[in-house]
């Protein structure tokens, strides 16, 4: 017999959900479920969230991407002396978020450097750039071997060993973690403590070698060159994996471990100072300067005993700093302010973003915040980070019209699902139910494999509840959004589909399956309030 799909079950309840919804009256508990319910969160809570190879996720590169990837294709020569370029341009695109044309010109990158017969030259430069396309294009092996031997040909070339001491690395977390997504330079995003327990002594064993040889290479490449940022960089984030792996190798052994444990291990003192040398040998690069705070406000954590990222943004955190680091911080984004100054305007919209993402996380200047962000998106559209940031501030702060202002402005500059239902959210807290309503339809329509879209126009017919049938035509909606969720979701996206099942259950008089989603929610989530009100309504 064929299986019915969701879609098509969740047709078929249309009809006679929406007539059984008609022929009675609404009891107070669907009332009061119906007032809970409100469009999903967006995106996850914005924090601090860090990984040796990936660095901040809030310094995001996306917007210096796509301003360089025309720059970087008008340089393309046609010829096979384009493969460096190329590599530049694959690095460019995976930045951007475009997979497609990262991996076509990789590909492109590695094919050039054969043409240029690289894995036969005794240049240690050529060598280094043929091994990091490689490894870029996920051809593991062979970068190890190109390298070491760029190494071997010419050890005092610093980009040699710099480029091993990248790949070494990343091998050595792809060694933790081998079902990892992404390309095999990633690490795991957002570690977590259980991979400890279930690493085997041989992936131990390795791991452990290739981030001690790792650190060797970006020790010898120091001493090469004691004046190039790039290394301190790549060192700095050796020494932060080196230090979160010994922290897994307690739950190897055995010993219990919490988030918060690893997180903190994440920030040692070595990698903090390796940082503050690769902004201080690059005064004008704002990444640098960002990554170099950031990093410290999380050190701060370790000497305050403030445990975790979410301490750290708490109001009033700031005064637990110590008078050095507070003055560090301040003397930062004075320098920020001055780089904003001094840039063009696309530089000066970087040095003005994370400006307010330190002022709002850090410091908790809100009104400097927000003046820094609409600065920073008046230079530059594009800036996507920027843009989240100060939507964050205006929901916050509790300014609806604001937030549908700079939302309408963010779709000129780039229309997408994520986008056009943050101006519903900002519709919705304007207590504008069709407007809103009219809003997320759209974006649905527009954007239908989009999972937050689907969901999202399932929980505005239950809000908007214009008609008998809205709560029976949210159930197609449920659905859709059910079958884009995918076999392993964020926690974020479960979060929102468990809050939405369990007030559409309630509202459809199934008030069993209601419970029962609500309270998976409230195992992952147990201080969501939303869902305690709703169970509270349900008794």
């Amino acid at each position: 017999m064929r299986r019915r799909s969701p879609w098509l079950a969740a047709a078929l309840l249309v009809a006679s959900l929406g007539l059984a919804l008609h022929a009675t009256a609404p009891p107070p508990a669907q009332e009061r479920l119906r007032r809970l319910v409100r469009l999903p969160d967006l995106a996850p809570p914005l924090g601090l969230a860090f990984d040796p190879l990936h660095g901040f996720d809030n310094l995001s590169e996306r917007a210096e991407a796509l301003h360089e990837i025309d720059e970087a294709q008008k340089a393309l020569r046609g010829d096979s002396s384009d493969a460096p370029r190329y590599l530049r341009l694959g690095r460019l695109y995976a930045e951007a978020g475009n997979g497609a044309q990262a991996r076509f010109a990789l590909n492109q990158a590695v094919a050039l450097y054969r043409k240029q017969g690289a894995d036969q030259s005794s240049d240690g430069g050529v060598l280094a750039g043929f091994g990091e396309a490689l490894a870029a294009a996920r051809q593991n092996e062979e970068a190890e071997r190109v390298l070491r031997q760029a190494v071997k040909i010419d050890p005092k070339d610093w980009r040699c060993r710099n480029a091993l001491g990248h790949l070494l690395l990343s091998l050595a977390w792809s060694s933790v973690d081998p079902g990892a997504a992404g390309p095999a330079s990633a690490a795991p995003r957002g570690l977590d403590p259980s991979l400890g327990a279930r690493l085997s002594p041989d992936q131990a064993e390795r791991a452990q070698k290739l981030i001690r040889e790792s650190l060797a290479c970006y020790n010898q490449a120091q001493r090469l060159a004691p004046d190039e940022p790039e290394v301190y960089a790549g060192r700095a984030a050796c020494e932060a994996a080196d230090s979160s792996f010994r922290t897994l190798m307690l739950a190897a052994a055995g010993q219990a471990l919490d988030p918060t444990q690893l997180w903190n291990s994440t920030f040692p003192s070595d990698a903090l100072a390796d940082f503050q040398s690769a902004a201080q040998h690059r005064p004008q690069d704002w990444r640098a300067l960002g990554t170099a705070a950031l990093f410290e406000v999380c050190h701060a954590s370790n000497e305050t005993g403030l445990e975790g990222p979410e301490a750290r943004l708490q109001p009033g955190a700031w005064n637990t700093l110590t008078d050095h680091t507070r003055r560090s911080l301040r003397d930062t984004m004075t320098h920020l302010e001055e780089v904003a100054h001094a840039a063009d305007a696309h530089a000066a919209a970087g040095a003005l973003e994370v400006l307010g993402m330190l002022q709002y996380l850090v410091v908790h200047d809100t009104p400097g915040a927000e003046a820094s962000l609409r600065q920073a998106v008046s230079l530059d559209p594009r800036r996507d980070q920027a843009w989240e940031l100060l939507a964050t501030i205006l929901e916050q702060t509790q300014r609806p019209q604001a937030l549908l202002d700079i939302s309408q402005a963010r779709l000129k500059v780039l229309d997408n699902a994520h986008n056009r239902l943050l101006a519903a959210r900002a519709l919705e807290a304007l207590h504008r139910p069709a407007a809103m309503l009219e809003a997320v339809a759209t974006a649905q329509r527009l954007y239908p494999a989009d999972f937050t879209t689907n969901l999202a126009l399932a929980a505005a017919l239950l809000e908007a509840n214009t008609d008998p049938f809205s709560t029976a035509r949210a159930m197609v909606y449920l659905a859709r959004a059910e079958q884009l969720l995918g076999s392993a979701p964020p926690r974020d996206r479960l979060l929102n589909l468990l809050l939405v099942r369990g007030l559409f259950f309630g509202l459809a008089g199934q008030p069993e399956a209601a419970r029962s989603n609500l309270q998976q929610l409230l195992e992952l989530d147990k201080n969501n309030t939303v869902a305690q009100d709703a169970l509270d309504a349900l008794e």
